[in-house]
């Protein structure tokens, strides 16, 4: 099962590409939000994924909202998570981390697709020039068989883009986003 949050379309063809590759069922976080949809029930050998875009190098809020609810019944599962982002992903690893482990999963593997550049809420971010998009599509897209191939083995891995100073960015620039 593969819960995913979209904003513009590149988390969801990853989650799309994905669940197509792993023969995963999908599941659009605001719609089991809507619902009120936060019970599983896992079958053995179930695995567990989230797909997701990276904001102000955290996870979006309407993620972490659902994951605080998420209620699991049977084995502990192989959970892995996908990030999008533009560039990188800061601390967004450690902070769906720890709110996993207060649900009671463990994170086992991560993660990153640079997609095409979307966050403009910061005066200095630039949506990306066509050439650029384009690079990162590709790139994207020859990158799905390798991530598909891990989750099929279960591998425990992090595989993140964390980017420069990356502490200051998920802890100091999300809060002032925040504010702005």
């Amino acid at each position: 099962m593969i819960f995913y949050y979209s904003g513009c379309g590149n988390s969801r063809f990853i989650a799309e590409s994905l669940a197509k590759d792993l023969s995963e069922t999908l599941i659009f976080i605001p719609d089991a939000e809507r619902e009120g949809r936060y019970e599983y029930t896992l079958s053995q050998g179930e695995a567990v994924g989230f797909v997701f875009p990276i904001y102000s190098w955290r996870p979006p809020h309407l993620v972490s909202e659902f994951v605080s609810k998420l209620k699991f019944k049977g084995i502990s599962p192989y959970v892995w998570a996908v990030f999008t982002c533009g560039d990188n992903v800061g601390m967004s690893e450690k902070v769906f981390r720890d709110e996993l482990n207060e649900v009671g999963l463990r994170l086992d593997a991560t993660y990153c697709f640079v997609m095409p550049n979307t966050y403009v809420n910061m005066s200095a971010m630039k949506i990306d020039s066509k050439r650029v998009a384009e690079r990162k599509l590709s790139k994207s897209k020859q990158q799905l068989p390798y991530v598909a191939g891990a989750i099929k083995e279960r591998q425990a891995v992090s595989e993140v883009k964390k980017g420069l100073f990356p502490r200051f960015k998920t802890n100091v620039v999300f809060f002032i986003n925040l504010l702005a």
